[in-house]
């Protein structure tokens, strides 16, 4: 897969408020008479070499984690991936640090009244055959999403290393990649989908996945993509 670096964002919310590929119209209506929030984030956040070489995961998470609490959107994150991971334990509530050798799931929250930042809340934890690259992983993420944290909307985040079409998506050190073909499954399983329902947003925040083959085969999934394209040039040189 080709090397590169995912973008920074300010804060989760910014995916939530800003779409840059409209790929439908029409929201569907998910689950409306259970919804205990206005909205679900699925943050499935593969942490690769850009962790464990550079800590830019924990750079985006630490962003999030300095936006406001909003008590009606749930952002559930997936952590997995990377030798390493440098998240400070400040942090991090139900463990001193996010785990290299397993997936683990948490909750994501804004900074309350009085408190310099928020933090993440251990939820779930998963074995360690379980690699993010394999399109299983993926949909259990989102039924456990859609199970624990029902919604009117819900989007979905996908972070990390992107090689475009051919290559598709994630790079976890423990091996593979998540291709577009098996992604499209991963979406497809899920019992959100099954439902008749579609995600409101679905954000790649990774490099080379701004092509109209991904877009085409994600359009019956989301009412709006946000991808990206190659990462800013350094020095004026591509």
């Amino acid at each position: 897969m080709k090397k590169s670096k995912t973008l920074k964002i300010n804060s989760v919310i910014c995916f939530i408020l800003t779409a840059v590929t409209v790929v439908g119209m029409g929201l569907v209506p998910v689950r409306a008479q259970t919804a205990e929030a206005a909205r679900t984030v699925i943050f499935y956040c593969v942490g690769s070499t850009l962790e464990s070489e550079d800590a830019e995961a924990t750079n985006n998470l630490i962003e999030a984690m300095g936006t406001d609490y909003k008590e009606n959107i749930n952002v559930i994150v997936m952590t997995g991936g990377a030798e390493d991971w440098f998240t400070p334990a400040e942090y991090l509530s139900g463990a001193e640090s996010i785990d290299p050798t397993e997936n683990q799931i948490w909750k994501l929250e804004g900074k309350r009244p009085g408190e310099e930042h928020g933090r993440m809340l251990l939820l779930e934890q998963q074995s360690t055959d379980s690699f993010m690259t394999d399109p299983d992983t993926l949909t259990l993420f989102i039924d456990y999403c859609y199970a624990k944290y029902p919604a009117e909307r819900y989007d979905l985040i996908m972070w990390d290393h992107g090689g475009g079409p051919a290559y598709g998506f994630g790079e976890d050190y423990r091996g593979g990649e998540l291709s577009l073909g098996e992604t499209v499954k991963a979406l497809s399983d899920s019992e959100l989908i099954k439902e008749g329902n579609i995600f409101e947003l679905i954000d790649y925040d990774a490099c080379l996945m701004g092509s109209m083959e991904i877009t085409a085969a994600l359009s019956d999934y989301t009412d709006y993509l946000i991808d990206s394209g190659l990462q800013p040039p350094k020095n004026g040189l591509i």
